[in-house]
């Protein structure tokens, strides 16, 4: 594939932006053109030609006075623990927690470090399915990462996933919007490579994917810390999740960290809702 923007002619940008304006969708735009659907993908994505905004927009919306917020499992890596997958569900299923938000990165795809037994592609999505935990009462919305991108533009992966997994609700890629108790928040995972911005949407809070590691930011950004062994440039990092409450006006999110056990690192982040 090619990675950067002038590796592409300006007659192929042309022609594809140009394609994409006359109404024709990226798969249609790749036969067309004879070309592989993710480099049309990566040419409109580059050159800001944002998709439909529906197709970024959840229809979800959330009506729990709790959830709980998890990121980067990278299942199939070196890097995946289950150990703390099941114990981030039990934790949910302890509290009565019915709505897990994945922030990306649910699988390690095609990328370096995944483990010898799930390189092949299909046994990584089998590794999934089976797997990951499953719990009929709770609902996963779950946002795709870079890392997902190159498996799940393959669509019968994705059809097999959303076949054996009614849990699951996959929302979109890089940046997704749900309401909770009706409120508007923001999912998202800021590769760089995969951003998409859409103007004019100022949701309550960003739950942000991909940095393994918990901060805040002055972009009104909650970072969700790694579900997985994966710190790569942050040592000092836990892996965790995130509780988040809406009580009254109040809006206030908790850390949980792995350290010896499970570890409760009180509030993070309080808001007054709008």
């Amino acid at each position: 594939m090619k990675k950067n923007i002038s590796e592409f002619s300006k007659q192929e940008r042309s022609t594809i932006t140009g394609l994409y304006q006359d109404g024709y969708e990226p798969r249609e735009i790749a036969e067309l053109l004879d070309m592989p659907y993710y480099e049309v993908i990566f040419i409109l994505d580059r050159l800001n030609y944002n998709f439909e905004l529906e197709k970024y927009i959840s229809y979800a919306s959330i009506d729990d006075k709790q959830i709980l917020i998890i990121s980067d499992t990278h299942i199939g890596s070196v890097y995946e623990n289950e150990d703390y997958q099941k114990e981030a569900y039990q934790f949910a299923k302890d509290h009565g927690i019915k709505t897990i938000l994945h922030g990306g990165d649910l699988i390690q795809s095609t990328y370096t470090n995944v483990k010898q037994q799930y390189a092949n592609e299909e046994r990584q999505i089998e590794h999934l399915i089976c797997d990951y935990p499953y719990d009929e009462a709770i609902k996963n919305y779950i946002l795709l990462g870079n890392h997902d991108f190159n498996t799940f533009i393959k669509e019968n992966y994705l059809k097999m996933v959303m076949e054996h997994r009614d849990d699951f609700d996959i929302m979109s890629c890089k940046r997704a919007y749900l309401t909770w108790l009706g409120n508007l928040i923001c999912l998202l995972h800021p590769a760089k490579r995969y951003q998409i911005t859409i103007p004019n949407v100022d949701p309550l809070i960003y739950l942000k994917g991909h940095s393994h590691k918990l901060t805040y930011d002055k972009n009104n950004g909650l970072h969700i810390p790694t579900l997985s062994d994966d710190l790569f440039s942050n040592p000092h990092s836990r892996p965790g999740f995130l509780v988040g409450t809406i009580d009254g006006e109040d809006l206030y999110f908790e850390s949980y960290t792995f350290k010896e056990s499970l570890h409760n690192n009180g509030p993070v982040l309080t808001k007054k809702l709008k």
